[in-house]
C-alpha cells in the first residue's frame, strides 16, 4: 500500500511533461486513515504544514517496544514527582528489601511507644522524641552511670503528702554523683519541698517557692554517694503550702554520673 499520495495522477494517453513530472513529487502527502503512513490514532498530518506529527496521547506500550527506552534518552528532570504513582499517607518511596530492587512505599509511623517494632518501617521526628523523651534510658560508658526523664501529673505536683516522682533502682557500685532537676510554674502563691534519698536514706531536700503566675525550677544534688549493688534512688515531693494548680514546664531529670 503506497503512503504517499502524489500531487499529479495520468490517465491513459496523457502527456507527460516536466510540470507533471514535478507535482507528482513536489505536491505529493501523505496518505491518512487505517493502515496508512498516518493513522490518525498514533501519527497524524498536520494540518498547517503537511508534515507527519505524533498524535496527542498517541503512544502507548502497543507503540513501544520492550526495553525500547533507556534512561539516558530521557531528558534531565522530565519525570516529575507528578508523574510517578501516587503512593499512600505516611508512606515514601524506597527499597528495604535487603537487595537491589525496584522501589516501593515504606511505611512512616507515628507511634511514640514504637510498640510496631517493625525492622522496615521509618518514624516520625515526633515520635522518636516523644519516645526518648518518656523512656528510662540506662547507659554505662565510662564515667556516665544512668539517666531517667519522668513527666509528673499535676496531681504529682500537687499533693499535701510525700509522694515519688523517682524509684528506680540500679546496679551500680561505688561513689556516683547523683543531679535532679525539675522546671514547673504556679497559678498561686506556693512552696513544694523535694527530698532525695538513696536507699530510704535521706541525702538532700529543697524548698521551691513560687509567687503566683511565676515558674522555678527544683534541683538536688549528692556530689558523692556510695551506690551499692541494686541500689534504690527515690526523689519525692509534698506541698507545704498553697495548694494551687501547677503545670509542668519541663520534664523531671535524673542523672547519675
Amino acid at each position: 500500500m503506497a503512503v504517499l499520495q502524489t500531487g499529479q495522477s495520468f490517465s491513459s494517453g496523457d502527456q507527460v511533461t516536466a510540470t507533471k513530472l514535478e507535482d507528482i513529487a513536489n505536491l505529493a502527502t501523505f496518505r491518512t486513515g487505517t493502515n496508512q503512513t498516518a493513522d490518525d490514532s498514533t501519527i497524524q498530518v498536520d494540518g498547517s504544514g503537511g508534515y507527519l506529527k505524533v498524535k496527542s496521547a498517541g503512544i502507548s506500550s502497543n507503540e513501544l517496544a520492550t526495553d525500547s527506552v533507556i534512561t539516558a534518552k530521557i531528558q534531565d528532570d522530565a519525570v516529575t514527582s507528578d508523574k510517578l504513582a501516587h503512593i499512600s499517607n505516611l508512606n515514601v518511596l524506597g527499597n528495604v528489601s535487603g537487595s537491589t530492587a525496584a522501589p516501593v512505599g515504606v511505611e512512616i509511623k507515628d507511634e511514640d511507644d514504637m510498640v510496631s517494632d517493625s525492622a522496615t518501617a521509618l518514624a516520625t521526628q515526633q515520635s522518636i522524641k516523644a519516645y526518648v523523651d518518656t523512656e528510662i534510658t540506662a547507659v554505662n560508658v565510662g564515667g556516665v552511670a544512668a539517666s531517667f526523664i519522668a513527666t509528673p501529673t499535676s496531681a504529682n505536683l500537687q499533693s499535701t503528702t510525700e509522694v515519688d516522682i523517682f524509684n528506680e533502682t540500679v546496679s551500680l557500685d561505688g561513689t556516683r554523683s547523683i543531679h535532679f532537676k525539675i522546671s514547673y510554674s504556679a497559678g498561686g502563691g506556693t512552696t513544694n519541698e523535694w527530698k532525695l534519698y538513696v536507699d530510704n536514706v535521706q541525702i538532700d531536700h529543697s524548698n521551691l517557692a513560687l509567687s503566683p503566675g511565676f515558674s522555678g525550677v527544683a534541683t538536688l544534688m549528692a556530689s558523692s554517694s556510695a551506690l551499692g549493688n541494686n541500689a534504690t534512688i527515690r526523689v519525692t515531693n509534698k506541698v507545704n503550702s498553697g495548694n494551687v494548680t501547677k503545670t509542668l514546664v519541663n520534664t523531671a531529670k535524673l542523672i547519675i554520673i
